[in-house]
């Protein structure tokens, strides 16, 4: 198919904002994802350590487990 001059233009204008959106929308999730990640509460280390971070028995255990 033969595209005239008007039909290029027009392909060719929506390409570029195509990727004008591309390239704003693309970072802007990225960087939502990798502070979602980062910023998530740790469930396990919440639970099983106290504030200074060091790990504790469970106090209905006479023996210390192995």
């Amino acid at each position: 198919m033969i595209r005239t001059r008007d039909q290029k233009r027009t392909v060719d204008g929506l390409r570029a904002r195509a990727l004008i959106l591309w390239a704003i929308i693309a970072p802007v999730v990225i960087t939502v994802l990798v502070l979602a990640i980062a910023l998530r509460p740790d469930r396990a280390a919440s639970s099983d350590t106290n504030l200074t971070g060091s790990v504790e028995a469970p106090s209905n255990t006479s023996e210390p487990s192995r």
